[in-house]
């Protein structure tokens, strides 16, 4: 059986957790850092790829500690799709709660990518309290999932500081919902000519450009989440 998700939880002095499922080891050294961010990846970007490979080594040189997560659907039929993604929902909730309870953090921030961005938005509306949504100090959306209604509204009503990157070729975006984002306090950002995968199709050096400038400034906007009141 293939499990829901694995994870990999770095500490900024690089003590390494890899598992693939169940609790955090209570017995690990406490991190005084004080804040974790949260890497939700999309379907097939997972992790160690560079959109959130370099942020999350950027969070561990500024001293935060960061949880990396990774699911898999592949192998799963259709029909069961649905309670995958709730089963793996149900074990993203418990691994945050466990991180936050055994460091006890001042702050948390979530950044992820296309289906981490639905995620994200189950995470911050559930009602299971699992999760101190209080402790949400900002939030990075990439390529989000603009076109799920329920995910939209989440992010429409999200207290936290919040970054939208995406596509001006994606097929999740729209212009009145970037408009309605933005009347909303939120920073949008429109990369004009990129697709779904932030790429421009057919011109490998304007991606390996927008690659650069989106990593530079999610650093950037991870930075003020660490320094946030």
């Amino acid at each position: 059986k293939i499990p829901p998700l694995e994870y990999e939880y770095l500490c900024f002095d690089q003590i390494r957790l890899n598992k693939e499922q169940g609790s955090l080891d209570e017995q690990r050294p406490r991190c005084e850092s004080g804040a974790l961010v949260i890497f939700f990846p999309g379907a097939g970007y997972r992790t160690d790829m560079p959109l959130l490979y370099y942020p999350m080594n950027h969070c561990l040189d500024l001293g935060m500690d960061t949880l990396s997560l990774n699911y898999n659907f592949k192998g799963i039929d259709t029909k069961d799709r649905q309670r995958r993604y709730e089963e793996t929902l149900n074990s993203i909730e418990d691994l945050i709660a466990a991180a936050c309870h055994f460091s006890r953090y001042s702050k948390i921030a979530f950044m992820g990518k296309s289906l981490g961005t639905k995620f994200m938005a189950d995470v911050m509306k559930s009602s299971n309290q699992k999760v101190d949504l209080t402790l949400v100090s900002g939030s990075i959306w990439l390529t989000p999932l603009w076109n799920n209604h329920e995910s939209f509204e989440t992010m429409l009503a999200c207290d936290a500081s919040s970054l939208h990157i995406i596509g001006s070729l994606d097929p999740c975006y729209s212009v009145q919902l970037d408009r309605i984002l933005q009347e909303s306090g939120k920073i949008v950002k429109v990369i004009d000519g990129a697709d779904h995968g932030l790429d421009v199709p057919g011109d490998v050096n304007a991606s390996i450009a927008i690659l650069g400038e989106v990593v530079a400034e999610t650093c950037a906007v991870l930075g003020t989440f660490m320094n946030s009141d």
